[in-house]
C-alpha cells in the first residue's frame, strides 16, 4: 500500500471512530506509554519548567487546553457515563465550549495516547483530583497504526531530537522493530522538513555499515539515544580512525547491559534522567561520586523505575563496572571525539593517507618486519626510557599503535592539524612544533614504523635547524653574513648539548594546582593544567597499572586513563601481562647481549657490561636532556621573531606616513604652480581704456575695443552725411568744409605697464 492510501485510511479510521471532547480529571488519566510500543515517559526536565510555570501562576491558563490529550476509551465506559451525566453522545461530538464534564468510576482510568506533558505537570503542581483536561475521546479498538500515529506526532510538543529520529526510523526499518514503510517515510520527512543538513547526515551514516550497525547495537537501551548527535556525524567520519570509535561505541553497550544484567525488559525500561546521571561517574573508583549517586538512588532519581530489589541489584552492577573506569555514554562518546581529533590531527603527519584508507590500517602498512629486534616489543616508560618485551608481529602492531596515539595524546598542543585547503583565508594559526614533531617520528621509528614523511622528517636535527634558524633571524639578509654558518651552528649545537635533564618532581611541581574546587573535566578536551601535569603519566606501563584503592575525589590522570581504554580497550594483546610490562628487559641490556652471548661472558666482563649499560644510560638521559632544552630555545626564538615582525610593522607603518606626506607635499606644490600660471595669464590681460587701468579677459578686453571703434566710426559717418546734406549755411553761418574723422586710437600706458609687470616679476620670484 502506497504513503497516499495509508494516509487516506487512517484518516477514515480517525473519524469514524471519534466519540467527542470531554472534560475530565487529569486523575484519571494514564500517560504512561504502552506496553507494545518503544514511546519513552516524558522526562522530568521537560515536565519540571510547566510545573514551575503552574505554580507561579496559582493555575494555568484556558488557552493551555488546546493542546488536547487523545485517550481511549471502551463504549460500556462511555454510556455509563453519558448516562451518570444525562447527556447524549451527540453532545460530544459538537465540540463546542464549555465541553461537557465526565466523572469516571473510582480507579479508572483512560490510556492516553500522546505524552500529555502539560496535563502531567498540572496534575504533580495541583490536585489531580480536582484538575480537569480537555480530552479527544476515540474508541479503544483502534488499529495498531492509528494508534502509533497518535502516539508519534509532534504538533503540540517540541521537536525530535537527533536520537529519537534515529531511533524511530531505524525501528521502523526494522531494527529492533517492526518493519513499516508508512511510518518510516512519516519520520524521514519530518526529519527533512526539520533540517536538510540532518537528513543529509543521516544518509551518509546509513551508507557506512560498519558505523551503522555499532550504533544500532545501542538500540537495544533507547534511553542512550538522548545524547545521540547527528550534527557531528560527519566529523567523526572524517578522522579516518574507524577501529577507536567502534571500540568506543562497543564499550558504551557492553557497559550498559552489565548494569542491566543482560535484562532486555531493563534496558528498555531505563530513563533518560538515569543516563544523565550515571554518565561520566565512577562510583566505584571515586569515594565522592559514590555518595552523591548513592543519595540520588534512595531518592528514587535515578532508575526511579524499578524495584527496590532491582535497584540494589543494578546498583551493585554499576559499582563494578566503573571500578576502572568512568561509566560512558553516547553524549560522552562524542564530547570524547573532540580529544581523539586532536591525537588524530597529530598522527597524520607521520602518515600518509589514500582515500580509503584508515590510521590503523595505514599503521599496519607501515610496520617493517625486517629489523633485528623484529621479535621484540618496545615499551615506553618515559620520554628516555624504554624497554624490550617478548612478542610476535601482531603483538608489536598492537602495543606500537597505543604507543603513538599515547604519544599523540601528550603532544598535541604542540603539533596541530596542518592547513589542507591550497587557498585558505589569512587566519592566525600555530605552527607545529619542530622538536615535539622530531621526537613523534623518532619514536615511530623505534617502534617499528616507516614512512616517507617519518624518513624526511628524521633527516634533519631539530637543534641544528633550530640553530640556524636563530641566525639567520637576528641579521638583515643581504647585508650580512657569517663566514663560517655551519661552524657557528655547531657552536650553539655544542651549547644546547651542554644542557641537563630537570628533575621530573621540579619540573611538574609548578602544575600540581589544579582546579580542585571544580573538579577534572570528565568528558571532552581536559584543563591545561590537567593536562601539562597529566601528559608526564600518559605512557603504557602507567595506565595499566591496578589502583591500589578508591580515592576520595576525582582526578584527571583517571579521566585519561577512562578514555584511552574506552578507545583502545582495557585488555591487553594476548601474551601480555602487566607483570611482562613491569619486568621488561630495559633496551641497552638486549643490544649488549645480541653483541656477546651470556653464557660466554666471564665475570669481568659481565662487570665491564653493566658498567657500558650504566653510560650508554646516561648518555641517552643526556641526549633526551639536550632534546628537552630544545623547547625553551624555541619559545625564546619565537618571541625574538615576534619581537622582530613588530619592529618590521612599525618601520612600515612609518614609510607609510612618509609616503602620504609626500603625496600631500606634492599636490600643495602642483597647487602653487596652478596658481603662478594663473597670474601670469591674469597679467597679460591689464589694458588700458578709457583712461582707467582694468583687469578683463583678453577676449573680453578685443571685444569692447572693436565695439568702441565700431561706434565712433558710426558716428563719425553720421555726422559728414548730416553736413553734405544741408544747403551750407546753418543758422546763419556758413558751413565749415567737411573733414575727415580720425579714429580714436586704444593706447598703452608703456611707463605704467611696464612698472605692473616688473612688480608681477618680483611676485613670482619672491614665490
Amino acid at each position: 500500500m502506497t504513503f497516499a492510501e495509508t494516509n487516506s485510511r487512517l484518516d477514515q479510521e480517525r473519524r469514524a471512530k471519534f466519540c467527542g471532547v470531554a472534560s475530565i480529571r487529569v486523575n484519571a488519566l494514564c500517560f504512561a506509554g504502552p506496553r507494545w510500543t518503544t514511546e519513552l515517559a516524558p522526562e522530568r526536565r521537560i515536565l519540571e519548567p510547566f510545573k514551575r510555570k503552574f505554580r507561579e501562576e496559582k493555575g494555568f491558563r484556558a488557552d493551555e487546553h488546546r493542546h488536547h490529550a487523545k485517550a481511549i476509551i471502551s463504549p460500556e465506559l462511555l454510556d455509563s457515563c453519558l448516562r451518570n451525566a444525562n447527556i447524549e453522545a451527540q453532545r460530544l461530538r459538537e465540540e463546542t465550549e464549555p465541553h461537557v464534564e465526565l466523572e469516571l468510576p473510582p480507579n479508572t482510568q483512560l490510556q492516553c495516547l500522546q505524552q500529555g506533558e502539560k496535563a502531567l505537570a498540572a496534575c504533580e503542581a495541583f490536585d489531580g483530583a480536582q484538575t480537569r483536561w480537555i480530552v479527544d475521546l476515540y474508541l479503544e479498538d483502534l488499529s495498531d497504526d492509528l494508534r502509533r500515529l497518535f502516539l508519534e506526532e509532534h504538533d503540540y510538543r517540541e521537536a525530535p531530537s537527533d536520537g529519537e529520529f534515529y531511533r524511530k526510523i531505524r525501528e521502523y526499518q526494522g531494527v529492533h522493530g517492526q518493519k513499516n514503510q508508512y511510518f518510516e517515510r512519516l519520520w524521514l520527512g519530518q526529519l527533512s522538513a526539520l533540517s536538510k543538513n540532518r537528513r543529509n547526515l543521516f544518509e551518509q551514516l546509513s551508507r557506512n555499515k560498519a558505523f551503522l550497525e555499532a550504533f544500532d547495537d545501542l538500540l537495544i537501551v533507547p534511553a542512550l539515544f538522548s545524547g545521540f548527535r547527528l550534527t557531528v556525524i560527519h566529523q567523526m567520519m572524517s578522522l579516518r580512525c574507524e577501529e577507536p570509535i567502534i571500540a568506543y561505541l562497543r564499550c558504551i553497550g557492553q557497559t550498559w547491559r552489565t548494569i542491566c544484567g543482560d535484562d532486555k525488559n531493563k534496558m528498555e525500561k531505563i530513563d533518560a534522567d538515569t543516563i544523565r546521571a550515571l554518565q561520566g561517574m565512577a562510583p566505584g573508583a571515586c569515594q565522592s561520586d559514590h555518595s552523591s549517586l548513592l543519595d540520588k538512588l534512595r531518592s528514587g532519581h535515578i532508575l526511579g523505575g524499578f524495584t527496590e530489589q532491582a535497584r540494589g541489584e543494578m546498583w551493585s552492577q554499576i559499582c563494578t563496572v566503573s571500578r576502572h573506569t568512568l561509566i560512558p555514554s553516547l553524549h560522552t562518546f562524542f564530547e570524547d571525539l573532540k580529544y581523539l581529533k586532536c591525537a588524530t590531527d597529530s598522527l597524520r603527519r607521520l602518515l600518509h593517507l589514500g582515500p580509503r584508507d584508515t590510521i590503523d590500517g595505514c599503521l599496519e602498512s607501515m610496520l617493517t618486519d625486517g629489523s633485528a629486534n623484529q621479535h621484540q616489543c618496545i615499551i615506553q616508560f618515559s620520554d628516555s626510557e624504554y624497554k624490550l618485551l617478548p612478542g610476535h608481529a601482531a603483538t608489536r602492531f598492537a602495543l606500537g599503535c597505543r604507543q603513538l596515539w599515547l604519544a599523540a595524546f601528550r603532544i598535541y598542543q604542540d603539533l596541530p592539524a596542518e592547513p589542507q585547503k591550497a587557498h585558505i583565508r589569512a587566519k592566525p594559526r600555530k605552527k607545529g612544533d619542530e622538536v615535539t614533531l622530531f621526537r613523534l617520528a623518532d619514536l615511530a621509528s623505534r617502534l617499528g614504523f616507516t614512512s616517507e614523511p617519518i624518513r624526511n622528517i628524521l633527516q634533519h636535527s631539530p637543534s641544528r635547524q633550530v640553530a640556524r634558524t636563530a641566525l639567520l633571524a637576528v641579521i638583515k639578509p643581504g647585508r650580512y653574513m657569517y663566514k663560517n654558518l655551519e661552524g657557528v651552528v655547531d657552536q650553539i649545537t655544542g651549547v644546547f648539548e651542554s644542557a641537563e635533564l630537570v628533575p621530573l618532581s621540579e619540573a611538574s611541581s609548578s602544575t600540581q594546582t589544579s582546579g580542585q574546587n571544580e573538579g577534572p573535566i570528565r568528558w571532552g578536551l581536559p584543563h591545561n593544567i590537567d593536562h601539562e601535569r597529566d601528559r608526564e603519566s600518559l605512557f603504557l606501563p602507567n595506565l595499566h597499572a591496578e589502583l591500589m584503592s578508591p580515592f576520595p575525589l576525582m582526578t584527571s590522570i583517571f579521566v585519561r586513563r577512562s578514555v584511552y581504554f574506552a578507545f583502545f580497550g582495557r585488555e591487553l594483546p594476548p601474551g601480555v601481562q602487566l607483570d611482562n610490562l613491569l619486568t621488561a628487559t630495559d633496551l641497552t641490556d638486549t643490544i649488549m647481549a645480541e653483541i656477546v652471548p651470556r653464557a660466554e661472558r666471564s665475570e669481568s666482563e659481565d662487570t665491564a657490561g653493566q658498567e657500558g649499560q650504566t653510560k650508554l644510560n646516561k648518555l641517552n638521559k643526556t641526549g633526551q636532556s639536550k632534546l628537552d632544552t630544545l623547547d625553551e630555545v624555541i619559545k625564546e626564538l619565537k618571541k625574538r621573531q615576534a619581537e622582530l615582525s613588530k619592529l618590521d610593522t612599525s618601520v612600515e607603518e612609518r614609510h607609510a606616513e612618509i609616503r602620504g606626506l609626500d603625496k600631500k607635499l606634492k599636490r600643495q606644490v602642483r597647487h602653487l604652480l596652478s596658481l603662478q600660471q594663473q597670474i601670469k595669464v591674469k597679467e597679460r590681460s591689464y589694458v588700458w581704456g578709457k583712461g582707467k587701468l582694468r583687469l578683463v579677459d583678453g577676449t573680453q578686453a578685443m571685444s569692447e575695443t572693436s565695439s568702441a571703434g565700431t561706434t565712433v566710426q558710426r558716428k563719425n559717418q553720421d555726422q559728414n552725411s548730416s553736413n553734405t546734406s544741408g544747403t551750407g549755411v546753418r543758422d546763419g553761418f556758413p558751413r565749415r568744409s567737411p573733414q575727415r574723422s580720425r579714429p580714436v586710437e586704444i593706447r598703452q600706458h608703456k611707463s605704467q605697464h611696464l612698472r605692473k609687470r616688473q612688480r608681477m616679476s618680483d611676485f613670482d620670484a619672491e614665490t
